[in-house]
């Protein structure tokens, strides 16, 4: 049987079956970055608060391959489906000492929303636009 620390392979699809489940059956969505092996390289999900606003989840990337655009590349994924569900708000929310993750999000575009205990939290806004309202109006 296949190890990956000290989960098995087995227990690993278990997990990811798990999460998926518990976001699809709220309404949220739950990504994940496939590679060539078919093995599972990083994930991300969703938690939508308001029709507005959602928060991201579980945002990971397997740390011998952050730098690659992996997490550019599901951030986006949810950017899109946010847009498409008149998400104005995208929210996040880490450990204070987690230096990678306070380069990311302001890279991505995400500003300071403050911290509190030992958390810090990230907001980005953005705009949908309804594409063919635009070409009416031109």
């Amino acid at each position: 049987m296949t190890h990956i620390g000290t989960i098995t392979l087995e227990s690993e699809r278990l997990i990811l079956r798990r999460f998926t489940i518990v976001y699809l059956s709220r309404g949220d969505v739950f990504y994940l970055a496939i590679d060539e092996s078919d093995r599972v390289v990083g994930m991300v999900g969703t938690e939508t608060v308001s029709p507005t606003e959602l928060w991201l989840k579980r945002l990971f990337i397997k740390p011998e391959l952050k730098g690659k655009g992996i997490g550019g590349k599901l951030l986006s994924t949810v950017e899109k489906y946010a847009a498409s569900k008149g998400i104005t708000t995208l929210r996040t929310k880490f450990a204070d000492w987690y230096s990678e993750a306070a380069r990311f999000y302001p890279a991505k575009g995400f500003i300071d929303a403050g911290s509190e205990d030992y958390l810090r939290y990230m907001v980005k806004y953005f705009y949908s636009c309804n594409q063919s309202h635009i070409r009416d109006t031109i």
